[in-house]
């Protein structure tokens, strides 16, 4: 079994820091849509999430149920992409993407993601786990194939 590095400890660290900010932000996605409609508006954090809620249904619902999601991806690609640290990066890009899945969830299966959001919390933090990790393993291999090239060029 591999011995954790400081790196993955730091990785899980910022990942677990930004996992209620991210989430808030993908929140204000969904506030942007109310906005835009003038309707009112309420973020709510609850046991199993944040959530937020508009004064009346929004005439483009799909834009609602899709803008949280895709907003919080933004704004985790954004910031991966301007952090050079690779322990920010493993835990934004995670980030950015279990909100792409989540924002296709609460589109395509919207009325079962809300009367079931204990249910759907727990699948998508499965996944979101799921998903950290493979990029902790992906990021792990792709530095240990750069530094054997490295010792492969300095052999020469």
């Amino acid at each position: 079994m591999n011995k954790f590095n400081k790196q993955t400890y730091y990785a899980i660290g910022i990942f677990l820091a930004l996992t209620i900010p991210i989430g808030y932000v993908h929140e204000i996605g969904h506030v942007l849509v109310c906005d835009y409609e003038h309707l009112d508006h309420k973020i709510t954090i609850k046991s199993f999430g944040i959530t937020t809620k508009c004064s009346g249904q929004p005439q483009n619902f799909t834009a609602f149920t899709l803008s949280g999601g895709i907003f919080a991806s933004l704004v985790s690609v954004t910031m991966f992409a301007l952090i050079p640290y690779r322990p920010s990066k493993i835990a934004l890009i995670s980030l950015a993407v279990i909100h792409a899945v989540n924002a296709l969830v609460e589109t395509l299966l919207y009325n079962s993601y809300r009367q079931n959001p204990q249910m759907w919390s727990v699948i998508l933090n499965t996944v979101n786990i799921a998903v950290f990790i493979l990029f902790m393993k992906y990021f792990e291999r792709r530095t240990k194939l750069i530094s054997k090239e490295t010792k492969c060029l300095n052999d020469i």
